[in-house]
């Protein structure tokens, strides 16, 4: 696969988000990431991204909001959910925004690689 694709990665958990970004870059993906849904959005705004990976549960712009603006901005844009605390209210929204994939944390390494690998080749 070829793996010069860029991620943004947006979850107010600083360490979690740190790791994220460390393991998809030893995968040789370009990433960028963001601690809050409004920070990820601007970052979103001034550049190009082939998947957005965002956290639901963030302070100010939760990850729904985050992808809402997100959809408006660009209504094909590929987008994986990350939460801690996953909700048949939260996945149907998901759904309905047309969200690529919903991950449960904690997830194994290797489930996400599969999802993004998944993602990206469509």
């Amino acid at each position: 696969m070829n793996n010069n694709y860029r991620i943004l990665v947006i979850d107010d958990e600083t360490d979690f988000v740190r790791m994220l970004a460390e393991f998809l870059e030893s995968r040789e993906f370009e990433v960028d990431v963001a601690t809050s849904g409004v920070q990820g959005l601007e970052m979103f705004k001034s550049a190009s991204y082939d998947l957005v990976i965002t956290d639901i549960n963030m302070p100010g712009m939760n990850g729904m909001e985050l992808i809402h603006e997100v959809r408006a901005i660009s209504p094909e844009q590929s987008i994986i959910i990350l939460t801690a605390h996953p909700s048949q209210r939260s996945w149907d929204e998901a759904q309905n925004l047309g969200v690529s994939d919903y991950v449960f944390k904690p997830f194994e390494p290797d489930r996400l690689m599969e999802s993004v690998q998944k993602v990206l080749k469509r």
